[in-house]
């Protein structure tokens, strides 16, 4: 009995300490893995914290990790193992070199406490440490309690022996109640510990030396599609999806064992899901209280967010910091208080700076003074969150120049999606700049010509009407630019030159048209007509013109110009055909009157035929006084020039006049006083106003009418000596004396004014018209302009203008040259191209007792001459010949003779002759057609 007393006191002796060391062994193991747990949740974000100097939320972690009751203290190292807060603790200052040393979790058995560490990383590099202070004294307290029940126990049992068994053995069954209640509480501890493994972010397995899983949360059994984690118990590598990498991983946990190290990688793994992900896994042997490795424990976090987050972070900033180096922009980054941060190599090569110059310098120091002001206005509208369109500046280069530059700027947020800094992004604008100014100054140039040329810009749209004129329209027609703009393009052609059909009809629809240039009349604001030249561009296809572009300029003063170059024109033509008419027709005349009056001698005045040859004398002279109205016209009648007074000339014929026209006709006088002298031939000027007087009575067509006649003194300005179209040229701009005789008949339209001085046009069926064109060429051989003014219903007005005279009296009238070789009788040469000239001077010259000699042209006349010169007393030479002409002639008989006597003979007028070979020596001049009479009176006087 003694010894079976004995041995179950042994038994108990021993179940006591074997209990006693596995509650110890369980309660260290259970409070290890509550440290290691807390160490693998707050650690990585302990990391990031650290890393940062976040000490506020490391104040915030601290105190969450302090809220468990069984913490007592929490510290961290840096990252050579020393602590950051002072302490007595050698345990604790011994704590951090070995948590950087090993690596890995770290754990120091006290009386009342556990110290468990671990290191912190940052991206694989040990950054510092952290560690916790749990307290143990319920693990104390458990321990006493087993090892007083246990000796009680046994000295209960030896106390009262064999005897007692039976209270021994309900003893025992007390503490076995107890053991059950402390087994259940540790179940419910590890189930507790189970649902905090499976609530944490982290997945945690653990293994034994065998590589067989004892144990993972519920995260790891989904990441490897276990349903739940008992049933990932008992089971190696090879039995789950990795199994082919199992040996790669037998092998690192076995390095790890052995070596009694810990490993922390980061790599990207393919999950049993077929996803792949970024696991940073931490691997750490486990070891019993003895300190020896048991297995291994291994937790991994899902980074794969984080990675991507990471890996678009890297790419955006490689595009960026890309952008910012290699972009052509100058790029500036500031803070809020507008100092630089940063700016790129282009920022710096616009400014003349190197980088780190700018870096930490005011943003002020490059902005332009006169941009300042701006500048402070737009930092605010930043600075309130209003938007910032873009906007040009000027920048200050580092030597002091100017830069012009169109600026972008921007707040930059962090990834919070707080503002963290202002980005600036400038573009040099310097060749925009010359551009724009290139261009204004084009502008202005293009401006200035159009303003102040001569020409007149118009656009004309696609409906023609006028969109723009330039502000030369004020000066040639009058009207200001917005009174001309909006009229369509023919609003002021005269009628006749925007008839259907015209240039201008057609501008009415301007885009069908390429380019046209047209001279049409345009009506000025004071209702005047002027001339305009216009050249028509299309410009519809060129978009910043889109129009018809019209250049006009006025040629009113050209046109007159023009139109009285034609009409001089046309009026020398008609002169020297007239002039010639006149001239063939005195040849035939001379021989008619010549022969005639010859025979009018011959016959007697009783005889009955005598009457029908003094008939044909005076049709003969009828004839010739046409001619000289023709010769007249032409400019080259015969006149007898002297200062006469217009006054008097009107005064003395007036009587002649009044007689001339009808009753009911009176002329009214307004004679200026005094009025200077003209040099004119008082009877040409008094058949001039004549001419004139009968015209203006005529135009009444036999009603009462009214003819004025005024004279005055002027001066002729320059822009009127154009309006004198009838003249030989523009008149000499000095004082005239003018005529005016204007009546109040029926008028002209401008078809009859045209031609109303040519020779033979007649509005008359009796007239033979040539009263104006001889008026016309007496006023001109005046050296004098005529002007007319007439409109049909209104009558008309014609205004003569003779050069005043600086002579005081008359000069005696104008008459051939005399010789003082008196010949009455002698040998005569007739040197003339007209037989009938050359018949009748021989017949009449024979009759009265000369020798006669004819040549029919200048070189037999020379050939006669120099055959018998010393005979010849007198030579009578036609100045118009063809051939030899009568100057080249008569050159050639003095050649013979010096002293030849010559009489010249012409259809022209006697001036003309001594105008011409006055000074050659001739002795007189005789005018075709000439009677027997006039030819025997001037060889008589010679």
């Amino acid at each position: 009995m003694l010894l079976m007393s004995l041995t179950v006191i042994g038994l108990i002796l021993l179940l006591t300490t074997l209990n006693m060391q596995q509650a110890i062994s369980s309660y260290r193991t259970e409070v290890e893995n509550q440290a290691a747990l807390m160490l693998s949740g707050h650690s990585l974000a302990a990391s990031e914290m650290y890393r940062t100097d976040d000490y506020s939320r490391l104040d915030l972690l601290t105190e969450n990790l302090r809220r468990n009751a069984q913490v007592q203290a929490v510290r961290f190292y840096d990252e050579t193992g020393v602590v950051t807060e002072e302490t007595s603790s050698p345990a604790l200052r011994a704590l951090g070199p070995k948590i950087i040393a090993t690596d890995s979790i770290v754990y120091v058995w006290q009386a009342d406490s556990l110290l468990a560490g671990c290191p912190l990383r940052d991206h694989g590099q040990i950054v510092g440490g952290i560690s916790l202070e749990l307290a143990t004294t319920e693990l104390k307290e458990q321990i006493t309690a087993v090892r007083q029940q246990g000796f009680l126990l046994a000295f209960i049992t030896i106390a009262i022996g064999i005897g007692v068994t039976g209270f021994a053995n309900w003893q025992l069954g007390q503490e076995l109640d107890r053991r059950q209640a402390a087994e259940q509480a540790l179940r419910e501890s590890r189930r507790m510990l189970q649902r905090v493994l499976d609530t944490v972010p982290v997945r945690v397995f653990w293994k034994d030396r065998n590589h067989i899983y004892q144990g993972c949360n519920q995260r790891f059994a989904d990441d490897i599609a276990v349903p739940h984690p008992r049933e990932l118990m008992g089971k190696g590598d090879e039995a789950l999806p990795w199994r082919n990498r199992a040996a790669y991983f037998h092998e690192i946990d076995g390095r790890l064992m052995e070596t009694d190290t810990t490993s922390h990688t980061v790599n990207q793994y393919k999950l049993p899901n077929g996803k792949h992900a970024w696991l940073d896994t931490y691997m750490a042997p486990l070891h019993d209280d003895t300190g020896q490795v048991i297995g291994i424990l291994g937790t991994y976090l899902d980074i794969t967010e984080q990675r991507q987050a990471e890996e678009t972070l890297r790419k955006t900033q490689q595009r960026y910091q890309a952008l910012f180096s290699h972009t052509t922009n100058a790029v500036f980054l500031f803070d809020f208080n507008f100092v630089f941060l940063d700016v790129n190599q282009q920022a710096a090569d616009l400014l003349g700076y190197a980088r780190d110059e700018l870096v930490n310098a005011p943003v002020d120091r490059i902005i332009a003074p006169s941009d300042t002001d701006d500048s402070q206005n737009q930092r605010q509208s930043l600075l309130d969150g209003r938007p910032m369109p873009a906007y040009e500046r000027w920048l200050i280069c580092k030597e002091g120049q100017l830069v012009p530059v169109e600026i972008n700027v921007s707040l930059v947020y962090d990834e919070n999606g707080d503002p963290s800094h202002i980005q600036s992004i400038a573009h040099d604008i310097s060749r925009r700049k010359q551009a724009e100014q290139t261009l204004r100054d084009s502008e202005r140039r293009f401006r200035a010509l159009i303003e102040n040329g001569y020409d007149t810009v118009a656009l004309v749209n696609k409906d023609g009407i006028i969109t723009y004129t330039s502000p030369v329209t004020t000066r040639l027609l009058g009207y200001a630019v917005e009174e001309y703009v909006g009229h369509a393009i023919g609003a002021l052609v005269h009628p006749t030159d925007k008839e259907p059909g015209s240039t201008v009809d057609k501008l009415r629809q301007p885009s069908q048209i390429e380019s046209a240039a047209y001279t049409v009349r345009v009506r000025h604001k004071d209702g005047s007509w002027r001339w305009v030249e216009a050249i028509a561009t299309n410009m519809f296809a060129e978009p910043s013109v889109g129009a018809m572009v019209i250049n006009f300029r006025d040629v009113t003063g050209r046109q007159e110009a023009e139109e009285a170059l034609r009409q001089t024109q046309k009026l020398e033509s008609l002169g020297i055909m007239s002039g010639g008419i006149a001239h063939d027709f005195n040849n035939l005349l001379t021989a008619m009157l010549a022969q005639s009056s010859l025979l009018q001698t011959k016959i007697a005045a009783t005889d009955p035929t005598r009457k029908h040859v003094d008939r044909i004398v005076k049709a003969a002279g009828r004839a010739a006084n046409l001619t000289q109205q023709l010769l007249a016209y032409s400019g080259r009648g015969q006149f007898d020039i002297q200062p006469i007074n217009l006054n008097q000339v009107i005064e003395d014929n007036l009587h002649l006049f009044e007689v001339a026209i009808p009753k009911n006709v009176r002329v009214e006088l307004q004679l200026a006083q005094p009025l200077p002298l003209v040099d004119g031939d008082p009877g040409q000027i008094q058949q001039v106003v004549m001419n004139l007087i009968i015209n203006a009575a005529e135009a009444m067509n036999g009603r009462n009418g009214r003819i004025h006649i005024q004279t005055s003194y002027e001066t002729i300005a320059p822009a009127q000596r154009v309006a004198l179209s009838y003249t030989d040229g523009l008149l000499p701009t000095h004082p005239y004396v003018a005529l005016t005789i204007g009546d109040d008949g029926i008028g002209m339209d401008s078809q009859t004014l045209a031609k109303i001085f040519d020779p033979f046009f007649t509005t008359k069926s009796t007239g033979r018209g040539l009263g104006l064109a001889a008026a016309l060429g007496i006023v001109r051989s005046h050296k004098g302009g005529l002007q007319v003014s007439s409109m049909l219903g209104s009558g008309t007005a014609f205004q003569l203008y003779f050069p005043a005279s600086v002579s005081l009296a008359a000069n005696g009238r104008s008459t051939a040259i005399t010789s003082t070789t008196m010949v009455k009788q002698g040998t005569v040469l007739v040197i003339d191209d007209e037989e009938g000239v050359r018949e009748s001077a021989e017949d009449i010259l024979e009759s009265v007792g000369w020798r006669v000699l004819t040549a029919v042209d200048g070189h037999s006349g020379i050939e006669l001459y120099q055959t018998h010169h010393p005979t010849i007393n007198l030579v009578l030479l036609d100045l118009s010949m063809p051939g030899l002409s009568g100057r080249e002639t008569l050159s050639k008989l003095q050649k013979i003779n010096d002293s030849v006597c010559v009489i010249l003979s012409s259809g022209y007028s006697e001036a003309e002759a001594a105008q011409n070979l006055g000074k050659l020596g001739v002795k007189g001049f005789l005018q075709k057609p000439y009677s027997l009479e006039q030819l025997v009176a001037i060889m008589s006087s010679i």
